[in-house]
């Protein structure tokens, strides 16, 4: 019989969502929410990641708004100002399913 050898290896679980927001400096804000996060947080627990520079401010944030046992349901929106402009905010909802334990 052939030798067999066994590899183990432990990798991160991934995140359910990352935020993102853009930094002047080129780098980006992230704020990742893991689904264990997701499992455990309360109705109205929100996630945010922050940037911006002296031209501009980038936000995102998550906000959980329904969640069971099988599911949660998060407000995702993006709050973008340039030099003084109008705020582009957009808004969507996202669902999240969890495995079966």
């Amino acid at each position: 019989m052939d030798d067999v050898r066994v590899i183990g290896e432990v990798a991160p679980e991934l995140a359910a969502i990352a935020l993102h927001a853009a930094n002047a400096t080129g780098d980006d804000d992230v704020t990742p929410v893991t689904w264990e996060a997701l499992r455990s947080a309360e109705i109205g627990t929100v996630w945010e990641a922050a940037g911006g520079g002296s031209m501009f401010s980038d936000r995102q944030t998550a906000e959980l708004v329904y969640r069971t046992d099988e599911v949660a349901v998060l407000l995702v929106t993006r709050y973008y100002v340039q030099d003084g402009r109008e705020p582009e905010v957009t808004r969507e909802l996202r669902a999240f399913a969890f495995a079966a334990d």
